[in-house]
């Protein structure tokens, strides 16, 4: 700690941090008391990935200001703000920015996960829970482990990515002998299979515990479910293999020791470090208004395919008061066949939404019921607009029928042309007009069809001209003949 001229007395830097700290305890377990609004606007224009754009409506209650002692009176105050919980993978085109026109900084994962733990420790003092053989400062270290741990770096190892099936996730991710490499190159350490097997044996009813508390969809991912991938993470690094059994048990005394007094608040909050983590921004706010902060960046879709039009994006219910999402085509060739708000577990259909308003290329819903999920989905399921699809249903036909006739018709090379240019040239607007992967993976499936006519149109054509002589009838005639003999 940092000293001014006298001995005890604190720097205002180190008290501005203390009182930052503070108040991050204390907006931590209720956002909706200080984000009375959220709008959720998500733009959508690719397969892949959607832009999303969240809108805070942030203003601090009197009350916290005043228990962290700030005075209600003054100008500004520093804010450590945690706006959001999001899945442990990259962020991609992010902006962050203030309606006060205040610098707004992203903490690092190394400084998110440290707060992440200090706000962990401050609920297990609030427990009855007594540690026993472990320091405090090391059930510290491990939850900041668990929170500082990114799957990224074991699907790596795994030969694993986001589409890899859940089945093969929980095969490979538990598999001691790829566990014990994996820890080896991360620690420096000579892991054998034996050992992790043992741990996992003794993890197992502790990781049972947390997947309880926060349903995720692979949970041989998260650090807590399976927290033998969190031992990567620790820091210092340890030295020796007897650390790594010492964090084993110590992680396992501290899950059971909160289930037995079922402290549900503090497990659960330990399960999501394992997946998730908090977006926690740096930034100066006045005390006597309201701000705004926008954050927006891509968010990925879940993968669609010819024969499901369903988009997927995620809506995070739980940090807003109210909450307005608003769901936009940025294509004029697509249009909103339907949206739906559903369980992000299950994608059962929830019925929250206090008012809706739909048109062909947006959609509107408000919600302010206190009784809601913290996640949820956008079920976007898309279509072409009439003219789209009435044209490529045109040029189809146009092209079936140049193909036919170019069977039937004498074998002249001005003839043919007549046919193939045309319809060449219509098919050709087509396979270039769409601007955006959205309506080209709409569009697959014609366009395909498109072409392999087109394809044929060109072969017929070649091969009458190179084949037939120009005094030929067509070539269905051609071939009766050869296969008919005249009597």
């Amino acid at each position: 700690m940092t000293t001014g001229a006298h001995e005890g007395v604190v720097s205002p830097e180190v008290q501005e941090q203390q009182r930052a700290l503070e108040l991050l305890l204390k907006l931590w377990p209720e956002p909706r008391t200080w984000q009375p609004r959220l709008v959720y606007r998500v733009g959508l224009s690719t397969t892949t990935h959607a832009r999303v754009e969240a809108r805070y409506h942030l203003v601090i209650p009197p009350d916290v200001l005043e228990a962290a002692d700030v005075p209600v009176a003054d100008k500004s105050v520093r804010l450590l703000l945690p706006l959001t919980w999001r899945p442990k993978e990259l962020l991609l085109n992010l902006a962050l920015s203030s309606s006060t026109g205040n610098p707004v900084h992203l903490l690092t994962r190394a400084e998110v996960a440290s707060l992440q733990s200090t706000v962990l420790m401050n609920q297990l003092a609030e427990t009855d829970l007594i540690l026993i053989n472990v320091e405090a400062d090391d059930v510290q270290t491990l939850v900041e482990a668990i929170a500082r741990f990114m799957p990224r770096r074991v699907r790596a190892a795994a030969d694993l990515n986001e589409a890899s099936p859940a089945a093969e996730v929980a095969a490979r991710l538990r598999d001691p002998g790829l566990l014990a490499d994996f820890l080896s190159t991360a620690t420096g350490l000579s892991v054998q299979s034996e050992h992790v097997r043992q741990w996992l044996r003794r993890l197992q009813l502790p990781g049972d515990i947390l997947t309880a508390m926060v349903p995720v969809a692979r949970p041989a991912e998260s650090s807590s479910a399976n927290f033998v991938l969190a031992l990567s993470e620790l820091e210092p690094a340890p030295t020796q293999l007897e650390d790594l059994d010492y964090f084993v048990e110590a992680f396992r005394f501290v899950v059971l020791g909160l289930h037995v007094r079922d402290e549900q608040r503090a497990l659960r909050l330990l399960a999501r470090l394992g997946s998730e983590w908090r977006v926690i921004i740096d930034t100066e706010m006045p005390t006597s208004r309201p701000v705004s902060v926008l954050m927006a960046d891509d968010r990925p879709l879940a993968a669609m395919n010819v024969s499901d039009t369903c988009l997927r994006v995620p809506v995070p219910l739980a940090d807003g008061s109210s909450l307005h999402v608003e769901t936009q085509l940025l294509d004029p060739s697509a249009v909103l066949k339907e949206v739906k708000i559903v369980s992000a577990v299950a994608e059962e259909e929830l019925f929250l939404s206090d008012d809706v308003r739909e048109t062909d290329d947006r959609h509107a819903v408000y919600f302010s019921v206190e009784q809601r999920p913290e996640q949820a989905l956008a079920r976007i399921d898309i279509g072409l607009t009439s003219d789209v699809r009435w044209t490529n249903g045109a040029v189809l036909v146009l092209a079936c029928a140049a193909l036919i006739m170019s069977v039937l018709v004498k074998n002249d090379a001005d003839t043919l042309a007549l046919l193939v240019i045309p319809a060449t040239l219509a098919v050709s607007v087509v396979q270039v007009r769409e601007q955006t992967s959205l309506v080209r993976r709409l569009t697959e499936r014609s366009r395909r069809n498109l072409f392999g006519v087109a394809i044929a149109l060109w072969l017929v054509a070649a091969l009458r001209l190179l084949i037939q002589s120009s005094q030929a009838h067509g070539l269905f005639d051609v071939v009766r003949s050869a296969l008919v003999k005249e009597p």
